[in-house]
């Protein structure tokens, strides 16, 4: 048997899954590409260690919120 660690902690790994751990978010504006470090350590103390590059795409986001002023109405206007 092996246990795997991450470098990044807002990672986790979920048997042989890594996953990002509930409430973290990556952010493409931010950072476009990150290097994690992944180890397994078998039950005899033995490790393993590769890198590994992840890309993030941009994804289009929804506005957060839109705000209309009825500052300036324009009354009687040609058209």
């Amino acid at each position: 048997t092996h246990t795997l660690y991450v470098s990044d902690s807002r990672f986790e790994f979920a048997g042989d899954l890594l996953r990002l751990k509930p409430g973290q978010a990556l952010d493409f504006e931010t950072t476009a590409e990150l290097t994690l470090q992944i180890t397994a350590v078998d039950d005899r103390g033995a490790s393993y260690m590769k890198s590994m590059v992840v890309t993030l795409s941009d994804a289009p986001e929804p506005p957060i919120a839109v705000n209309f002023s009825r500052a300036f109405v324009f009354h009687h206007l040609p058209g």
